[in-house]
């Protein structure tokens, strides 16, 4: 307010607009957003259309446009909170927040469900009202599955390469990254990270019995509750998984596949040699029996035996000696 000629006048801080409002008499002043005027022994409370002025719309600091879920608590702050005349009003999706005193508001990004949230922000007082509106999305953080699985899990001959593949269940990104081990710590690792997910293994290399392959799969994802999942399989591997003949040590004679549906096929056998190869049931019986020379390999053809447990025998026809036994299984 100021004087000129014994008149009192307003001035607009928005606008500079200067208001006559009247004489100069009585004693005028400003509290709680109000102007008063004091003039004998009543007090007049001053229209405020005639002083009227914008209030500064909220501005705030520290909201992002996105969070990953498991960010926790995120603390907001108010940059220009009005004079205590003014109600400040903060609404999370239409639910009331409260401010702190050093003038900042708070949420836990946990407790809101994946998607868009609004946050509007009013000041408003007797002259005037202002909004600010702003949003920000949470993406849902994302938890690392993967599953093994095998083309052979249980191992009876050293012929057929075992195929160890990791599949990305859930949570994996667009991107994730693999790691093949024989322990849980990933110490002793068969293939080390990357972008592979198939492992394979010479059955050759497998120990006879129970064998464990472990495999993490890391995320590329970035809004994440873990950044690696991890599975394991494990392999059997059965003591006739090949005959060794004494004269060709390093050759081992195999039969895949096995387990086997129609057909089975032997290699690895010498071609300066004579065998006689016979198929027996699990009681011993004899179903099936072959003269074999100047060959390496032989197919035979078993469709007509039923589901079970059979046994290949491989003799040696110059030595008449056994060189080995092997177990079979029909599927």
């Amino acid at each position: 307010t100021f004087f000129n000629s014994l008149r009192r006048y307003f001035a607009s801080r928005s606008t500079g607009r200067v208001t006559d409002i009247g004489g100069g008499n009585g004693q005028a002043f400003y509290r709680d957003s109000t102007w008063y005027l004091a003039l004998g022994r009543i007090l007049y409370r001053i229209d405020p259309v005639l002083y009227r002025y914008r209030l500064s719309q909220p501005r705030i600091s520290g909201l992002d446009s996105s969070y990953c879920g498991n960010q926790g608590i995120q603390k907001i702050k108010m940059l220009n909170l009005p004079d205590t005349a003014t109600l400040v009003k903060v609404t999370l999706d239409n639910a009331s927040l409260s401010l702190a005193p050093d003038s900042s508001f708070s949420f836990n990004v946990g407790d809101l469900a994946a998607g868009s949230h609004a946050i509007d922000i009013i000041y408003s007082n007797a002259a005037d009202s202002q909004t600010l509106t702003d949003s920000f999305t949470v993406i849902a953080a994302v938890t690392p599955k993967v599953k093994l699985s095998s083309n052979i899990s249980t191992v009876t001959n050293l012929v057929d390469p075992v195929i160890i593949t990791a599949a990305n269940i859930a949570g994996g990104g667009s991107k994730p990254l693999y790691t093949f081990a024989v322990d849980r710590g990933f110490a002793s690792v068969l293939q080390p990270e990357g972008t592979a997910n198939e492992l394979s293994i010479n059955p050759g290399t497998l120990v006879v019995g129970n064998n464990t392959v472990y495999v993490s799969m890391r995320t590329s994802d970035s809004c994440h509750t873990a950044s690696i999942g991890l599975d394991s399989l494990q392999l059997v591997r059965y003591a006739t998984t090949g005959i060794i003949d004494p004269d060709f040590p390093n050759q081992p004679i195999s039969c895949f596949p096995n387990p086997f549906g129609q057909v089975i096929t032997i290699s690895g056998l010498q071609t300066n040699k004579s065998y006689r190869i016979t198929i027996y049931d699990n009681l011993g019986e004899p179903l099936y029996q072959r003269e074999l020379n100047n060959s390496n390999t032989l197919t035979i053809a078993l469709n007509v035996l039923s589901e079970g447990i059979y046994w290949l025998s491989i003799f040696d026809n110059k030595k008449n000696k056994l060189i080995g036994t092997m177990i079979l299984f029909k599927k």
